[in-house]
């Protein structure tokens, strides 16, 4: 069985937990906590060699040339990216090519404010 990697958001610190792995059979109770935010890594890398979680800001270029900014969710199974100035629109991570991660949701708030 593999390990699902996660970062966590604390509310009340406002930073990040980076590197937490979760094993078969690990007890991860205390995650279950109100005041943070569970982010799992995809199993992906941005074109630099980041690691894509969710909530990250990301910008996109597609198979057909479109290009985008939006944020990395966990939706009807598969990561995805919902792009800002389409707020309906889902599309799978594994289509997106030259994905850039440029921030998260958390940290970055201006740039979701200027789409």
């Amino acid at each position: 069985m593999r390990d699902f990697k996660f970062r966590v958001w604390s509310i009340n610190s406002n930073r990040y937990y980076d590197d937490i792995v979760c094993r078969n059979n690990s007890n991860f109770g205390w995650l279950h906590h109100d005041n943070i935010i569970i982010e799992q890594f995809t199993g992906l890398h941005d074109k630099n060699g980041k690691e894509i979680y969710e909530e990250d800001i990301v910008k996109t270029k597609t198979r057909n040339k479109n290009t985008g900014l939006g944020k990395i969710v966990f939706y009807n199974g598969s990561f995805t990216v919902i792009y800002f100035d389409e707020p309906n629109t889902y599309h799978s991570i594994l289509y997106s090519l030259k994905l850039e991660v440029i921030g998260n949701t958390h940290e970055n708030l201006d740039l979701i404010q200027t789409n």
